[in-house]
């Protein structure tokens, strides 16, 4: 953090094990730590293979949130390093009817043709896949391969006493058959 801050750093790059022990729910991880002050946007990575062996980029969400677009900007920037794609993977109630999974879709697309800039027309196109399921860690659990990764926003993951068992962002942590990103703005 006090780096970054030095250093006039944009981006924080940081590597990551095992956020799940007892120990960093109970007092906290460093990423925990970091997210809370850093003063730059900051993305944690848990790497499963190469970077050269990762063909696709998934964000996977439950709801519209205001970070979205810079969430999914981090992703399409990723992708582009590793020539892969980008999907978006919106998981709703397994109840949504078929017509609010489209107004799903339409706002996403929405969000990223308003928020599309001239700069970023290199950037892989992202294609949005609206599923309605009970469980969106699961969703996006079977939908990973090993050479994927998913980029979860920090928010998604509690990571410090807040733990709680219906945490879906902390279950794709452990359980992720892939590499996984976390994001967070900064802090200050």
């Amino acid at each position: 953090c006090h780096c970054g801050s030095e250093q006039k750093a944009q981006l924080l790059l940081m590597g990551y094990g095992d956020m799940m022990t007892l120990q960093a729910r109970l007092l906290g991880s460093v990423v925990d730590q970091v997210f809370q002050r850093t003063p730059c946007p900051t993305i944690v990575f848990r790497l499963s293979c190469p970077p050269a062996e990762l063909t696709r980029v998934i964000v996977p969400l439950r709801n519209m949130r205001p970070y979205l677009h810079r969430q999914i900007q981090i992703a399409q920037k990723i992708a582009a390093a590793v020539e892969g794609s980008v999907t978006v993977l919106y998981i709703c109630a397994a109840s949504t009817p078929d017509s609010a999974q489209q107004q799903y879709r339409q706002q996403l697309n929405q969000s990223l043709d308003s928020n599309s800039h001239p700069s970023n027309s290199a950037l892989p196109e992202v294609k949005i896949n609206v599923v309605p399921h009970g469980d969106a860690a699961a969703v996006a659990l079977s939908t990973a391969k090993p050479t994927d990764l998913i980029v979860l926003h920090g928010r998604d993951c509690i990571l410090t006493r807040e733990f709680a068992m219906d945490n879906w962002g902390a279950t794709l942590l452990q359980a992720a058959p892939c590499s996984v990103a976390l994001f967070a703005e900064s802090a200050i």
